[in-house]
């Protein structure tokens, strides 16, 4: 592309001091990468080339992509309308200090969106804003480097040419369109272009970032994917379980009869534990002396060394009283056996010892 330069212009702007509350999108650049893509080849090619282009407003980008083709389809109210996109600028020098300071030399083209940006400019309405692609996250890490447009909103204010901020809107209205009839538009043209320069500065409020809509694009489209293989995993758990649970139904019809047998044996053992305990309280019972519940307990498990001592503490206490001294028959003690007057004998109360063990 031939064009004749109108005016070169050289900006700053800084990555990280003068970002622009709300037009960010809490980007935090990593200036490595910054400084990456402007030194890769294909950016160099492109400044060498005066192939790095830019417009007037982020709209032809927002209609044909971030590389805009210098002809384009685009549909408008459901048909296809061909378009000329034609550049206001290019850029033709890039740098980035270690204070994330960036650079860039802009040719202003003679033609008439570049008459727009080179009015705007005097006026110091808009500013510029750079179209790149890469990656966001934790950090943001560009890599492909576009071209710089101008816009009405720029996410970072420039270093060396701010807007006047003090001025009334009045004010900055007829500074824009006498920059604008300066740079040869009629009075009407001057006033059109303002009201045009105001729309799309609504159009880049209300998309907030159009540069990254391709961008957000790819993201739909890869989470779309993650959703679909969680889902075939998913579904894949879902059979594999219910192949599980089918292999435990045909196990259990496999082995019914030892299952069966099993219950059969663990209702016998039940019920011999049963009979054990029913012929050890009998037995207990029987005895010519108190047995409390503790012991019982004891006698019934055996099955701690605390079960074992209680056991022999009680037989042990049985040993050391004169059981010959106690009824055989607590119910039934025996009577006094009749003696001789010679041999007065007194008769022998039988009364239950109060023995507790």
């Amino acid at each position: 592309m031939t064009t004749k330069v109108l005016l070169q212009h050289t900006d700053r702007f800084c990555l990280y001091k003068n970002a622009r509350k709300g037009r960010q999108n809490g980007r935090n650049y990593l200036l490595s990468a910054v400084k990456s893509m402007f030194e890769n080849a294909e950016t160099q090619e492109g400044l060498k080339l005066g192939e790095l282009y830019g417009y007037y407003g982020h709209g032809r980008r927002q209609l044909a992509g971030l590389d805009v083709p210098e002809t384009a389809v685009v549909m408008v109210e459901g048909r296809p309308v061909l378009i000329d996109n034609v550049p206001g600028c290019r850029t033709v020098h890039l740098s980035i200090d270690d204070e994330g300071i960036i650079t860039h030399t802009q040719e202003i083209f003679d033609n008439e969106p570049g008459r727009i940006i080179a009015g705007l400019l005097e006026s110091r309405a808009g500013g510029w804003s750079w179209a790149t692609s890469g990656k966001d996250g934790t950090v943001s890490i560009p890599t492909r480097f576009f071209g710089m447009d101008y816009v009405k909103n720029p996410n970072f204010v420039s270093l060396d040419h701010p807007a006047y901020m003090n001025e009334s809107a009045d004010e900055q209205e007829g500074k824009l369109l006498e920059s604008l009839q300066s740079r040869g538009f009629t009075e009407a043209g001057a006033k059109d272009v303002a009201s045009h320069f105001h729309k799309i500065g609504e159009q880049e409020i209300s998309l907030v970032n159009p540069l990254l809509v391709e961008e957000a694009e790819i993201a739909l489209l890869e989470a779309r994917g993650e959703i679909i293989d969680l889902a075939t995993q998913l579904d894949e758990e879902k059979a594999k379980s219910a192949g599980n649970e089918g292999m435990l139904e045909g196990l259990k019809t496999e082995h019914a009869a030892e299952i069966q047998a099993l219950q059969t044996q663990l209702q016998e053992s039940h019920s011999k534990v049963a009979a054990r305990d029913a012929f050890l309280d009998d037995m207990l019972e029987s005895l010519p002396v108190f047995v409390t519940e503790t012991q019982r307990e004891a006698f019934r498990s055996m099955d701690t060394p605390e079960d074992l001592k209680i056991v022999k503490g009680m037989f042990e206490g049985l040993r050391r009283t004169a059981i010959s001294t106690l009824p055989i028959d607590r119910k039934n003690p025996p009577a006094a056996e009749k003696t001789t007057a010679a041999e007065h004998v007194p008769t022998i109360s039988f009364k239950e010892p109060n023995l507790n063990f």
